[in-house]
């Protein structure tokens, strides 16, 4: 009984051969062919909203007429469709290139996990979990809806999952560099770090909601800087490389595309009609205080009209308001407002001094916004971790992105009318996939138990450090790193605005299973060594008490 304990501890080698090797590796093959064809089942021409025009016309702009007019969106997203656009010019090209780079995540997915194994005590159980995760975890990324609807959308969310892959890869290489390597620093380890910076930073680039994660995802820095005895000179180099790098390909490209459009009012609207619930009695005294005439007076009563009729009949029942932000934000409350403005930096000052009183005034009131927001991902009843749904409603989808081509302003040139032409051909496939039907019901449990291994695995490092279990603290620490890309990416949307939007969930896709992967091996891990490192104290104690005994 002891041989199995240290095979699962990771202390023994045995009991699983390599005869199952070549059979795992066709699995795998054949697992990432099915969600390639899955994918490309589905009907070439994109899915459009009303937030594509401001990704999309940019793009459209350079390719036909070789300059562009920046939008209030970042400039990442939009550079991505000019790149692929210029190469093959026809929209049906943008969900082929982003289908392509969602299996290109699945590979990155895996790997990943195959170099978070080394972090676990060595053996063939746990080799072998790690393998069977790593499988488990692709086949829930190829066949997720909403994964492939956002490949399929001309939307940033297409690539985020891509970007976050490549920065928690980034820093788990970093780490390993750090915990496995004993402190090794070279030529490799300088790239990685400046990887991470790049990507880390980009991300906020592409998707603004990436927040507060892409502070936490370089922890692995700080960790080089504390860790690494001496190598001032070398620490110092890689982080100024890594500076310059970043600002070249992201910040300056960032700031010219921001400088060239001007100030735009999205976030400060969102941050007002995300908290207009509670700034609604803020409104109300100062209302009292000014006098009736009062121009402030006039437009904050106005608003708060708008927000009453707001409350009073929602278009769409939000988890945690009483209504839906994007009445406010798109209804036209928020436009009305601004236009009592001389300009968008006197609205947006007006929008950030009403969030920071709203803070000053009811901190109560803030903190449970974002809690309840917070709840809305993590607690098990709701399932807002994964996807559940199976068929793609294309129908919907293909009337949906023929009135946003009508509704908003595209140029008229060849690419719109291909698309439009490609788009009333277009029919939902035919062939059904096992896959996706039973991927749906895992997604269910993977639900259930997202927030109990968040919280367990949270436990299980506290224990690590508290029974000094020396063989597993580096992958505590690994297991924490991984959690905290969910928790501060939620937390930002959470402060900012409401996690009840698909994209904000399901787009994180990457970082959930990567990290709830982890989780569940850490834990066998951890559970496997408690039970050894007792049976070791048990049979200890019983023989002091025999040797005591017989002397």
């Amino acid at each position: 009984m002891t041989n199995v304990w240290q095979a699962i501890a990771g202390l023994k080698a045995g009991y699983l051969g390599n005869q199952w090797h070549w059979g795992y590796w066709v699995g795998l093959i054949t697992i990432f062919t099915l969600g390639g064809i899955w994918r490309f089942t589905l009907p070439l021409p994109p899915i459009m909203d009303p937030d594509t025009v401001s990704y999309l016309n940019p793009a459209i702009e350079a390719v036909t007429t070789g300059s562009y007019s920046p939008t209030f969106r970042s400039f990442l997203y939009p550079f991505f469709l000019i790149a692929v656009l210029k190469v093959a010019p026809q929209l049906e090209a943008i969900t082929f290139v982003q289908h392509i780079l969602g299996l290109v995540t699945a590979v990155l997915i895996v790997i990943t996990l195959f170099r978070s194994g080394g972090f676990l005590p060595k053996g063939a159980f746990l080799n072998w979990g790690i393998r069977f995760v790593a499988m488990f975890v692709a086949t829930v990324f190829l066949f997720s809806r909403d994964t492939i609807i956002l490949e399929h959308s001309i939307r940033p969310e297409g690539v985020f999952p891509l970007f976050c892959i490549i920065t928690i890869l980034s820093g788990v290489q970093l780490m390993r560099r750090l915990y496995l390597r004993g402190c090794c620093v070279d030529w490799q380890t300088a790239m990685w770090a400046v990887m991470l910076m790049i990507s880390s930073i980009g991300n906020l680039y592409l998707k603004p909601a990436w927040g507060l994660a892409a502070v936490t995802s370089l922890v692995p820095l700080v960790l080089i800087w504390r860790l690494v005895p001496g190598r001032a000179l070398w620490k110092s180099g890689t982080l100024s490389i890594g500076v310059v790098v970043t600002f070249c390909a992201v910040v300056f490209p960032g700031q010219l595309w921001k400088r060239q459009y001007g100030s735009n009012f999205f976030l400060p609207g969102t941050l007002l009609a995300a908290h207009a619930e509670i700034l609604y009695d803020i409104f109300q005294k100062d209302v009292l205080r000014l006098p009736s005439e009062s121009k402030k007076r006039h437009y904050l009563l106005e608003f708060m009209k708008d927000i009453q009729s707001a409350m009073e009949s929602p278009s769409v029942s939000r988890y945690g308001f009483r209504i839906n932000p994007d009445d406010i934000l798109y209804g036209g409350a928020i436009r009305k407002l601004k236009t009592q403005f001389p300009s968008t930096q006197e609205f947006s000052k007006f929008c950030f001094y009403y969030y920071l009183r709203a803070w000053l005034a009811c901190p109560v009131a803030m903190v449970a916004k974002v809690c309840k927001q917070m709840q809305f991902f993590y607690l098990p009843r709701i399932k807002s971790v994964y996807d559940e749904g199976c068929g793609f409603p294309l129908e919907r989808y293909r009337q949906e992105s023929l009135e946003s081509v009508v509704a908003f302003k595209y140029p008229a040139c060849a690419l719109i009318d291909r698309y439009r032409a490609s788009l009333s051909e277009s029919r939902a496939p035919k062939r059904i996939f096992l896959l996706p039907v039973l991927v749906k019901y895992v997604s269910r449990y993977l639900n259930y138990t997202f927030f109990p291994l968040f919280i367990l695995s949270a436990v299980g490092g506290i224990a690590t450090w508290h029974f000094s279990l020396r063989q597993l603290q580096s992958a505590a620490a690994l297991v924490l790193y991984f959690s905290s890309f969910n928790f501060f990416n939620c937390l930002t949307i959470s402060t900012v605005h409401m996690m009840d939007v698909n994209r904000y969930r399901f787009s994180q896709i990457a970082m959930s299973l990567v990290s709830q992967g982890f989780q569940c091996l850490f834990l066998f891990a951890l559970v496997s060594v408690l039970a050894l490192h007792c049976r070791r104290v048990l049979t200890s104690q019983t023989t002091e008490q025999l040797m005591t005994g017989d002397s």
